[in-house]
């Protein structure tokens, strides 16, 4: 099993070329400007992965066919549902007509399996 050196402060892998400062049984970047350069990158990957779950209006479509997430007012009462939509119709399948979406969201991706 290979080990790999994390960083006691931001969490990161460390790699040897980077410099490395040893305190006791703990190890972490030799500058915390590097933990800070790391997190600052996380930071931005995170709320990309929040802004794609984000909702949007249905005036915006979907960039492929799928299964998504609604917002719909029925008579007039919001509900969430999952639905297809149909690109080559630019439609969205399975609603019928007092059924008004609203918003769509890409569905969330599914649990892990367990065994």
């Amino acid at each position: 099993m290979d080990d790999k050196p994390i960083c006691y402060r931001c969490r990161s892998e460390i790699y040897h070329h980077q410099g490395t400062a040893y305190y006791g049984y703990y190890i972490a970047h030799r500058s915390p400007d590097d933990c800070t350069v790391y997190l600052n990158r996380k930071i931005q990957e995170l709320e990309a992965r929040l802004a794609e779950q984000e909702w949007r209006p249905v005036t915006e479509k979907p960039g492929h066919d799928g299964r998504y997430l609604i917002a719909i007012n029925y008579y007039g009462r919001p509900y969430t549902l999952s639905a297809l939509y149909d690109h080559t119709r630019d439609r969205w399948q399975s609603l019928n007509e007092e059924m008004t979406p609203t918003h769509w969201r890409p569905l969330p991706p599914p649990p892990a399996a367990t065994e």
